[in-house]
């Protein structure tokens, strides 16, 4: 059954169920491409299933076709780490998370997963049992005969149970015990022995129980706006009771009870020994869940985190950005207009008033429009915009929008924008008549009886003859086929007009230069520049789908090719227009309520006399710098269609691109690859990205042009980009000197590159006086930094050893460089002396003080000193005398102190066993030796 009106198939749900009919099947040609995600940043992430190790979220609505898998990310780091394929008419069914399996559970069997390494499998319990419970990698089993209990696991493996009731049940689970009941006493049963303890008894009904690290906690009863609880320890004789101020879930957390507020997303938290409420316990909380190790998981300021009873978020994983859902779209050209899905409680709603937003760079980036909204159908034609939402007397409150202007222009039963959105129709109710509405001038210009059809400032009729007629008086008219009995619907673009009739369908060249053809058309259909398209279904592994046909009015013979699948499997009808710019595309809404763009680069030339036997010419292309510091590597080209009066060129119309790789230098280059999406590529789109080539990996890419007469050129030379894979290498690392007299120090550092040093790494460790080097110490502010050294603060008696590491800008990561050492010496007064020793002040000396040394076997010691070297820091001058330094009780050498001029000097001993000990300076001479300082090294 055909629809009466133009205005039915623009505004009314419909449901294309006519097969195609045409000179040849209609070949299914995919998705259209994508545009870039209207991204919403911090959605109301739901937390689905969670355990001590992994956890799965959500937000907004599935597919309506396949819903993806359910990503299984762990409590550690985020990372996903296996999924869970959704049910088709169960798409928000989530599994059970179990140790390392992820589990959907029935009376006799479990259908169970292990995480990222198994597929599902059917595990049935034993014959003559059935299932009680769950735990990591198995079942908690009853049998019938003897009421006797067992765990079970998934290889077949039982453990016997004694010590529970026949009749015990189980009300919460942790990796290691889980929590029964039965009668009035609770049972804990350890998972690692199979023993069972009896802990408390309760009373009443029963309605919350849960285990904790050290205690079981159950609910004794309710109030108007609090909940009684009782606890008692799982080991020992402490127990309790508390009331909590909520009759909202609880969850817990550590020995303690929390809840969160959902008017103000505030975790309140209750102690159960005090009583103490500590209100704002965490805020800005979406979701929370207990993870059974006496932490929760919560959605909370941004990300996935873990708390304890702390109240310290440990951050897990930041919450993904959120790429919007649609119900309509509208396209002029590269203005692509959506009405957005708003998030109602994590789910993406369709009951409430929808913001409109655009791109017009295919989604590279979104502008919502202020203040406008739409409830109803969304619809863009030339500079006009309309959007409506539910009026009085069930009709629509339409706003026009134009650059001119922007108001309501009344209550419609029914609105439409024709082609160029200069002109619109609507449904007059008293007598079937339809009226044309001037947008730009906001007046009715007429109404007239039967379809129309809208192209720019011309309205189409038809009764004897086609009729245009322009706002400004212009008519002209058009024969069409006598067979068009009964006009249902009549559509105009440019040179072509489309009749539905109730006999044959009709094409109609209003240039009449080409017959009139016959089309079958079917329900819903659409024209646009050189075709028509209308939703159909198709049936796909039993599951029926929407798609898009499309027909080719310029070819001789139909040509017809199916796209989708689109949105409209269930209540709501398809969402998709052809562009009003009169460029070849569709844009259309798919399953996941995204946006999406066909281009139909596959349609015929319109007819003409003009003869190119000339394909296209390769003008410029490019694959980016040969060595690439990205792993997303674009392909760009340019080409010109050659033209002569005597050979015109009819202009490109379509790319196709290829590419080959090695994965290494010393490899061959593979076969050539040929994406689909890569081939018939439209005349405008003359990029392609190829994302996450992996490192070393070398891509070449070819491309080839046709034009408007299928002219086609030889694929063109190769274009090559490797993607770096050669980590930075470390050239020269120094902290300063290697005995350091100066207050401030810089770690300076230096790598190359083949490409560029995007970042640095650096560590350091300390020795004490007296000890060992310490651990690796990793600065956060030394970590990923940019500049090529780093400034610290020497620490008398201390030996600082440095590492650095650099990374590309891909992420090639170097090894850690060799450490390099810088020690800061102990300064004289630190050495105890013995003897005749002066203590004096001089500003050549380190820290300005000098202990001299007056005669002979007068010294300086230290305990406690450790190294293999000990370094002399003195002040040598004239009628200096000389020392000899031990360590340990060893003497390591002789140091003279004589010299032309006073300068300060810093002497190294040799080198020795690591050894901890006295250090001592003892004069061998009559003349005086000035010690300014002395130093262990390490290394």
């Amino acid at each position: 059954m055909k629809f009466r009106s133009a205005l039915a198939t623009c505004l009314l749900t419909v449901i294309g169920v006519v097969p195609a009919t045409a000179a040849e099947p209609a070949t299914y040609l995919g998705d259209g491409d994508p545009l870039g995600p209207r991204v919403v940043h911090e959605p109301a992430l739901r937390i689905m299933s969670a355990s001590p190790e992994h956890y799965i979220t959500d937000v907004g609505t599935p597919s309506e076709d396949v819903p993806r898998p359910w990503d299984i990310r762990t409590t550690a780091d985020g990372y996903v780490v296996g999924s869970y394929q959704r049910l088709r008419d169960l798409p928000d069914r989530v599994p059970q998370l179990v140790g390392d399996y992820a589990i959907e559970t029935g009376t006799d069997h479990v259908i169970a997963s292990k995480i990222g390494t198994t597929p599902m499998v059917r595990y049935d319990a034993p014959a003559g049992s059935q299932i009680r419970g769950d735990y990591p990698g198995g079942m908690l089993i009853v049998r019938t005969a003897d009421s006797s209990f067992a765990l079970h696991d998934y290889d077949g493996t039982e453990r016997p149970v004694t010590g529970l009731p026949a009749d015990a049940a189980v009300r919460d689970r942790s990796d290691s015990a889980l929590l029964l009941t039965a009668g009035s006493a609770f049972y804990i049963l350890d998972l690692t022995t199979g023993a069972v303890t009896k802990s408390a008894t309760f009373t009443g009904d029963l309605r919350w129980a849960q285990l904790t690290p050290n205690r079981v906690v159950w609910q004794t009863g309710t109030t108007d706006t609090a909940t009684n609880l009782a606890w008692k320890a799982r080991t020992g004789s402490g127990e309790g009771t508390a009331t909590v101020p909520t009759r909202q879930e609880l969850l817990t957390v550590g020995d303690e009870v929390a809840f969160r507020d959902p008017a103000t997303s505030e975790l309140t938290k209750v102690d159960l020994d005090s009583g103490t409420v500590t209100w704002r316990f965490l805020s800005d909380v979406q979701d929370a869940a207990d993870l059974g190790n006496g932490r929760l998981l919560v959605a909370a300021q941004g990300g996935i985190s873990a708390v304890g009873p702390d109240g310290v978020l440990d951050r897990i994983n930041w919450t993904p950005s959120y790429a919007g859902q649609s119900r309509h779209v509208a396209m002029v050209g590269d203005r692509i207009l959506t009405d957005d899905l708003p998030l109602v409680d994590g789910f993406a709603s369709e009951r409430t008033a929808k913001q409109v937003t655009e791109t017009r760079n295919f989604g590279t980036s979104w502008l919502p429009l202020d203040g406008v909204t739409t409830t109803n159908d969304l619809q863009a034609a030339g500079e006009s915009l309309v959007t409506s939402n539910p009026g009085p007397s069930g009709k629509w409150t339409v706003r026009l929008r134009t650059p001119q202007d922007d108001n309501v222009v009344a209550d419609f039963s029914r609105f439409a924008l024709g082609r160029g959105g200069k002109l619109a129709q609507y449904q007059l109710e008293q007598n079937g008549r339809t009226g044309i509405y001037d947008t730009r001038r906001r007046q009715i210009v007429t109404t007239v009886a039967g379809p129309v059809g809208i192209d720019g400032d011309t309205y189409w009729t038809a009764s004897d003859t086609l009729t245009g007629r322009q706002v400004d008086g212009f008519t002209r008219t058009v024969p069409f086929g006598a067979d068009c009995n009964g006009l249902l619907d009549l559509q105009v673009a440019g040179r072509w007009a489309v009749l539905d009739c109730t006999g044959p369908d009709e094409v109609v060249d209003l240039d009449q230069q080409i017959p009139i053809r016959t089309i079958s058309l079917g329900d819903g259909w659409k024209i646009g520049a050189g075709f028509v398209v209308r939703p159909i279904t198709t049936t796909v592994d039993g599951l029926a789908h929407k798609q898009l046909l499309v027909t080719d009015l310029n070819a001789a013979t139909p040509i017809q090719h199916s796209y989708g699948p689109v949105a409209g499997r269930f209540w709501r009808g398809a969402s998709y227009t052809p562009d009003d710019a009169d460029t070849p595309r569709i844009a259309y809404i798919d399953p996941d309520g995204r946006p999406r763009v066909i281009t139909l680069n596959w349609l015929a030339a319109p007819p003409t006399s003009e003869n190119d036997k000339t394909p296209p010419t390769l003008t410029t292309a490019t694959a980016g710098p040969r060595v690439s510091e990205s792993a997303d590597l674009s392909f760009s080209w340019d080409y010109a269609d050659p033209s002569t009066p005597e050979n015109p060129g009819s202009g490109v119309s379509s790319y196709d691109v290829r590419y080959q790789q090695r994965p290494n230098a010393s490899s061959p280059y593979g076969t050539w690859v040929l994406p689909a999406s890569w081939q018939v590529l439209p005349a405008n789109v003359k990029q392609v990205q190829l994302p996450g080539v992996a490192r070393s990996t070398d891509t070449c890419f070819q491309v080839r042009a046709r034009d408007s007469k299928a002219n086609l050129s030889e694929w063109s030379t190769s274009y090559c980009s490797e993607v770096d894979g050669a980590a930075p290498v470390h050239v020269s690392s120094k902290p300063g000197d290697r005995v350091i007299l100066t207050s401030t120090a810089t770690y300076r550092y230096s790598f190359t590159d083949n490409g560029a040093v995007a970042s640095y790494d650096v560590a350091y460790r300390t020795a004490t006086a007296g000890n060992a080097f310490g651990a690796w110490v990793y600065p956060a502010p030394w970590q990923g930094i940019t500049a090529g050294s780093v400034g610290w603060a020497p620490v008398l008696g201390s030996d600082r050893c440095f590492m650095v590491r650099a990374r590309d800008g891909i992420g090639n990561t170097s090894a850690w460089s060799p450490a390099t050492c810088s020690v800061t010496p102990q300064d004289d007064r630190a050495l105890t002396a013995a003897g005749s020793v002066g203590r004096t002040t001089n500003s050549l000396a380190f820290q300005g003080t000098t202990s001299t040394l007056n005669a002979s076997g007068a010294s300086l010691t230290k305990s406690g000193e450790a190294g293999v070297r000990v370094a002399l820091v003195t002040l040598n001058g004239p009628g200096q005398g000389s020392v000899d330094v031990y360590h340990a009780g060893v003497k390591i050498g002789r140091v003279s102190l004589a010299s032309a001029t006073w300068t300060r000097k810093v002497t190294y001993l040799p080198v020795t066993p690591y050894r901890t000990g006295t250090v001592r300076v003892v004069s061998v001479a009559a003349a005086p030796a000035a010690i300014d300082g002395i130093a262990l090294l390490r290394s």
